[in-house]
């Protein structure tokens, strides 16, 4: 059933550009992510009632029907499923007819109805409703992945957790829970990044509220996650993950965490079990901290031993004023009396400022009356990008700025930047070195890619990274200091004790 499903996506795939079908935010499940997704679900009821929120070509629909019946309890499938991209329709109608046809000779009964409305505005009265039953047993989903204005209707519909510029995807997710009974599965597979950032902030709320998870499964491989044996493929170039759990107000003491390299290793996966109170620290941003091996683990247990996070003990990362395309006028290319430094991330070389860059990005900013609001009064702090490539080895790349070795009473930093602040007074050069031997180590580092998937470093999640108590910042400073001053270079130097090292003597 599911191998003549995906041969009549495929004749759909070579007669749709793919352009065409992103603006859909459309991306098709391979046969063998649909079919573990499928094998997630553990209910043995003889009645079931499965809703597909985003049914595409319906081979979710499919995984799940064919799943329940090879477990040899389920005697009555109802699927609602919901689809408004026009033209696939004649597609999810061909393929609703194999699923039909399988049911039929299994001798289960099955019933499906075809919503082609919008699935959020069209469910807007229910989620509205303050008490709820649920109408469905299951949730399986691949929603659509799609950047939407904050003032288009389905933002508007569940404006509660909606904060900045919405996806798609997310606005499903929550709906589909609302739509949920009391101990009802959801599996969906989305973006990861619903798990940190500001953007996500009232939704993870809601998820975390609403939800025991219980599974998660991360792919290593950023660009074959879509890349199926049957020979069509859609890259999505950011992490991906699958998400089982069950809808419920208590979590479960523990989350299993599976990785695989992509669909076609999912025979080949990886298990951790995580308690969850690792995965999902106290706190008001709700981060959901996804390790994936041993070595997280250990890391996950060492960051136990710190007693605040930066913002708790009095530090911010903020990220820089200047955006270029909104102050053109105040660019400038060659050193004027009315000019300060303009820094980039380009202005980042070896763990310092480096000012003027070799660089083609311009190098100065002109100072007037009204472009003063993204002057930086020159002191001590610790900037890093706020950007890296794919490639890059390290996400956390900070650059140690000491006010006294730079020649400018003021400059601007540009949005690539973040930097470091501390609320109320001006941090002191050995908390200066502390931060950024926490920053450029490998603790901190892996840390952070279990908080963030993306290759964006935000300073809100900044801000909630763990540190030592101020008198142990101060240590490792101090520390940090003796050894720079060896040779007066960087941490790079073979006889120089590393971060890591550093981080050891002082906190063990």
């Amino acid at each position: 059933m599911l191998k003549e499903i995906m041969k009549n996506t495929i004749e759909y795939v070579n007669s749709f550009p793919k352009k065409e079908r992103k603006s859909y935010g459309q991306f098709f499940t391979p046969i063998q992510t649909a079919e573990y997704m499928a094998s997630l679900i553990r209910t043995e009821s003889e009645k079931v009632k499965i809703l597909d929120p985003g049914a595409g070509n319906g081979l979710l629909t499919a995984a799940v029907v064919e799943h329940l019946i090879a477990r040899g309890t389920a005697r009555e499938i109802s699927v609602v499923l919901y689809e408004n991209d026009k033209n696939i329709q004649s597609l999810l109608k061909k393929n609703i007819e194999i699923i039909s046809s399988y049911c039929s000779q299994k001798q289960v009964k099955l019933f499906i109805k075809t919503q082609k409305e919008n699935f959020i505005v069209d469910n807007q009265k229910y989620w509205e409703m303050q008490k709820s039953k649920g109408l469905f047993d299951i949730v399986i989903s691949n929603p659509p992945y799609l950047k939407i204005r904050k003032e288009a209707a389905e933002s508007v519909c569940m404006s509660e957790i909606v904060h900045g510029q919405p996806n798609m995807y997310f606005l499903f997710m929550a709906m589909a829970v609302k739509m949920l009974r009391t101990n009802g599965e959801f599996v969906f597979i989305t973006p990861r990044s619903w798990t940190s950032g500001t953007y996500f902030k009232s939704f993870r709320s809601y998820f975390m509220d609403s939800m025991d998870i219980q599974r998660v499964h991360l792919f290593e491989s950023r660009n074959s996650v879509f890349k199926g044996k049957e020979g069509h493929s859609d890259d999505i170039l950011q992490e991906t993950m699958i998400t089982y759990g069950k809808k419920s107000k208590s979590q479960s003491r523990n989350i299993i965490i599976a990785i695989s390299q992509n669909a076609q290793d999912l025979g080949k996966v990886k298990e951790i079990q995580v308690e969850s109170g690792n995965c999902l620290p106290e706190g008001k941003e709700h981060y959901f901290v996804l390790p994936s091996d041993e070595e997280d683990l250990k890391v996950l247990n060492y960051m136990k031993k710190m007693p605040n996070t930066v913002e708790e003990a009095g530090f911010r990362f903020k990220t820089g004023q200047g955006v270029e395309f909104r102050n053109k006028e105040y660019i400038a290319w060659e050193k004027k009396e009315s000019t300060i430094p303009l820094l980039h991330s380009c202005n980042v070389l070896e763990g310092r400022i480096v000012f003027p860059a070799q660089t083609e990005k311009p190098q100065y900013f002109v100072v007037k009356d009204e472009s003063k609001k993204n002057v930086m009064e020159n002191q001590n702090t610790v900037f890093l990008k706020r950007a890296t490539a794919k490639e890059e080895k390290r996400r956390l790349q900070p650059a140690l700025h000491l006010a006294d070795a730079f020649a400018y009473k003021q400059f601007t930093a540009e949005n690539h930047l973040n930097y470091l602040i501390k609320v109320g007074e001006r941090i002191s050069l050995c908390e200066v070195y502390g931060f950024y031997t926490l920053l450029s180590s490998d603790i901190w580092e892996r840390y952070y890619r279990m908080l963030n998937g993306s290759t964006q470093v935000n300073s809100a999640e900044l801000n909630t990274m763990p540190i030592p108590a101020k008198d142990v910042l101060q240590k490792i400073g101090k520390t940090a200091m003796r050894e720079w001053k060896k040779q007066g270079d960087y941490f790079t130097r073979d006889n120089m004790l590393s971060s890591d090292e550093i981080l050891r003597q002082c906190i063990g």
